[in-house]
Protein backbone atom coordinates (compact mmCIF):
# COMPACT_ATOMS: atom_id res chain seq x y z
CA UNK A 1 0.00 0.00 0.00
CA UNK A 2 1.27 3.33 -1.18
CA UNK A 3 2.10 6.22 1.22
CA UNK A 4 0.60 9.51 0.00
CA UNK A 5 3.46 11.95 0.06
CA UNK A 6 1.50 14.59 2.08
CA UNK A 7 1.30 12.04 4.55
CA UNK A 8 5.47 10.86 3.98
CA UNK A 9 6.16 14.46 4.04
CA UNK A 10 4.23 15.63 7.20
CA UNK A 11 5.71 12.97 9.04
CA UNK A 12 9.12 13.46 7.56
CA UNK A 13 9.51 17.24 8.43
CA UNK A 14 7.41 16.86 11.93
CA UNK A 15 8.21 13.64 13.15
CA UNK A 16 10.88 12.12 11.33
CA UNK A 17 12.33 10.07 14.94
CA UNK A 18 8.58 8.40 14.53
CA UNK A 19 8.47 7.76 10.91
CA UNK A 20 8.55 4.24 10.51
CA UNK A 21 6.58 3.53 13.59
CA UNK A 22 4.02 5.97 12.65
CA UNK A 23 3.95 4.38 9.33
CA UNK A 24 3.94 1.02 10.86
CA UNK A 25 0.58 2.20 12.66
CA UNK A 26 -1.27 3.96 9.87
CA UNK A 27 -0.81 0.58 7.90
CA UNK A 28 -2.97 -1.54 10.89
CA UNK A 29 -5.67 1.21 10.39
CA UNK A 30 -5.75 0.84 6.50
CA UNK A 31 -5.43 -2.89 6.74
CA UNK A 32 -8.71 -2.82 9.34
CA UNK A 33 -10.61 -0.61 7.33
CA UNK A 34 -9.37 -0.08 3.57
CA UNK A 35 -11.86 1.60 2.67
CA UNK A 36 -10.90 4.58 4.96
CA UNK A 37 -9.73 8.18 4.33
CA UNK A 38 -6.94 9.65 5.68
CA UNK A 39 -5.86 13.20 5.49
CA UNK A 40 -3.13 15.35 7.35
CA UNK A 41 -4.32 17.98 10.07
CA UNK A 42 -1.32 20.19 10.02
CA UNK A 43 -3.05 22.38 12.66
CA UNK A 44 -3.49 18.84 15.33
CA UNK A 45 -0.42 17.84 13.94
CA UNK A 46 -1.70 14.40 13.39
CA UNK A 47 -3.05 11.94 10.47
CA UNK A 48 -7.08 11.54 10.25
CA UNK A 49 -9.54 8.69 9.23
CA UNK A 50 -12.35 8.80 8.14
CA UNK A 51 -14.61 5.79 7.07
CA UNK A 52 -17.04 6.46 3.77
CA UNK A 53 -20.09 5.80 6.05
CA UNK A 54 -19.36 5.85 9.71
CA UNK A 55 -17.23 8.98 10.00
CA UNK A 56 -14.54 10.40 11.68
CA UNK A 57 -12.86 7.60 13.42
CA UNK A 58 -9.19 7.72 14.34
CA UNK A 59 -6.21 9.84 14.45
CA UNK A 60 -3.06 8.88 14.49
CA UNK A 61 -0.31 11.35 16.89
CA UNK A 62 2.95 10.62 16.53
CA UNK A 63 5.10 12.36 19.94
CA UNK A 64 9.08 11.89 20.12
CA UNK A 65 9.52 8.22 19.66
CA UNK A 66 6.19 7.19 20.12
CA UNK A 67 2.60 7.13 18.46
CA UNK A 68 -0.77 7.76 19.83
CA UNK A 69 -3.60 6.34 18.25
CA UNK A 70 -6.47 8.22 19.08
CA UNK A 71 -10.45 6.81 19.03
CA UNK A 72 -12.60 9.72 18.37
CA UNK A 73 -15.54 7.58 20.39
CA UNK A 74 -13.17 5.74 22.54
CA UNK A 75 -15.04 5.43 25.46
CA UNK A 76 -17.72 2.94 23.51
CA UNK A 77 -15.10 0.54 22.65
CA UNK A 78 -14.78 -2.70 24.31
CA UNK A 79 -10.87 -3.53 25.54
CA UNK A 80 -9.97 -6.54 26.44
CA UNK A 81 -6.38 -6.40 25.98
CA UNK A 82 -6.43 -3.13 28.15
CA UNK A 83 -4.58 -0.75 25.61
CA UNK A 84 -7.11 1.92 25.72
CA UNK A 85 -5.85 4.70 27.66
CA UNK A 86 -7.54 7.87 28.84
CA UNK A 87 -10.44 9.54 31.39
CA UNK A 88 -12.06 11.81 29.41
CA UNK A 89 -15.87 11.87 28.51
CA UNK A 90 -15.01 10.92 24.87
CA UNK A 91 -11.71 9.69 22.96
CA UNK A 92 -9.47 7.45 24.45
CA UNK A 93 -5.99 6.49 22.90
CA UNK A 94 -3.50 3.33 22.36
CA UNK A 95 0.35 4.62 23.06
CA UNK A 96 2.59 2.63 20.72
CA UNK A 97 6.26 2.39 21.28
CA UNK A 98 7.03 -0.42 19.15
CA UNK A 99 5.99 -2.66 16.34
CA UNK A 100 4.80 -5.78 17.37
CA UNK A 101 2.35 -8.33 15.57
CA UNK A 102 -0.01 -8.53 18.50
CA UNK A 103 -0.20 -5.51 19.10
CA UNK A 104 -0.87 -5.13 15.02
CA UNK A 105 -3.98 -7.44 15.83
CA UNK A 106 -5.10 -5.71 18.68
CA UNK A 107 -5.34 -2.43 17.06
CA UNK A 108 -6.91 -3.92 14.19
CA UNK A 109 -9.25 -5.30 16.08
CA UNK A 110 -10.04 -1.71 17.86
CA UNK A 111 -10.38 -0.18 14.75
CA UNK A 112 -12.77 -2.61 13.34
CA UNK A 113 -14.56 -2.13 16.18
CA UNK A 114 -14.71 1.36 16.26
CA UNK A 115 -15.99 1.56 12.53
CA UNK A 116 -18.96 -0.78 13.70
CA UNK A 117 -19.82 1.02 16.55
CA UNK A 118 -20.23 4.05 14.55
CA UNK A 119 -22.12 2.36 12.42
CA UNK A 120 -24.41 1.23 14.61
CA UNK A 121 -25.29 4.73 16.45
CA UNK A 122 -26.51 6.08 12.98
Amino acid sequence: MGVPAAVREFLGERHPEALELALWVREAVLAAEPDMSERVYRGWDGIGFRHPDAGYICAIYPRGGEVRLLFEHGVRLGDPDGLLEGDGGQTRHVTVRAADERLGEALRRLIHDAVAERLFRR
